[in-house]
């Protein structure tokens, strides 16, 4: 991937079709507000994408794909993925569960609108359409998931840690788990589970984590988000 980028931090145009494939982002919408001055730059950096060929992988309502735009910044971008027609299903049994699909999306965004730019959580960029499936940019962790995480720290054949890494992850998990509590009247994910937790490595290796005790954890994956309503 980093040939792909030049001395300034920019996809080179030559290289960015090796492995790549250019996606245009319409209809692109900030989640935050911005100034008629602002607008048009940051409009610009999610509108066109170079998405990796096979970094991929399969979130609650989508697909997610490993992405960079000309910045040569690394960003996720989230494609919804709608139903197939089954077999025997009508016409109007079909649209019903595609409306489904559209309104869960349009949830996740609005959930991740309200975490977006706290610690433990990927930053939100904005939305759109691509070939008019809606899509979702956002910040691309960098990172292994806890899943991962378990098997490689594991000291013993049946997978398990450590009581002390357990008691390390469980902490800093709890702590990020309270930060949602910050959100309105709370905020409850509904799908926290090893796949959807990540440890962050842009900034630490595991190994070095590991041994100063303290893990950067990242929660993904808000397609089955809920933010809660006043009693």
């Amino acid at each position: 991937m980093s040939g792909l980028v030049d001395k300034g931090g920019a996809l080179a145009s030559s290289g960015a079709v090796q492995g790549m494939r250019l996606v245009r982002v319409a209809d692109f919408s900030a989640p935050l507000s911005l100034s008629d001055a602002d607008r048009p730059s940051y409009v610009r950096r999610f509108v066109t994408l170079f998405v990796s060929q096979g970094q991929g992988h399969r979130g609650g309502t989508g697909r997610v794909e490993h992405a960079r735009n000309a910045q040569g910044e690394h960003l996720a971008l989230k494609l919804l993925s709608l139903p197939h027609r089954r077999d025997g299903e009508t016409e109007e049994d079909h649209e019903r569960r595609v409306r489904a699909s559209h309104a869960a999306f349009e949830r996740e965004y609005e959930c991740h609108i309200l975490l977006s730019g706290l610690k433990g959580f990927p930053r939100l960029y904005g939305r759109g359409t691509v070939d008019g499936v809606p899509c979702i940019v956002m910040e691309w962790v960098e990172g292994i998931t806890l899943d991962r995480v378990r098997r490689q720290l594991a000291v013993d054949g049946s997978g398990r840690v450590s009581p002390l890494v357990a008691a390390r992850l469980g902490r800093d998990l709890f702590d990020l788990l309270c930060r949602m509590s910050l959100v309105g009247e709370g905020f409850v994910h509904r799908d926290i589970s090893p796949a959807n937790i990540m440890v962050r490595t842009a900034r630490l290796p595991l190994d070095r984590q590991l041994a100063e005790g303290t893990f950067d954890l990242c929660l993904i994956d808000f397609g089955s988000s809920l933010a809660l309503e006043p009693a």
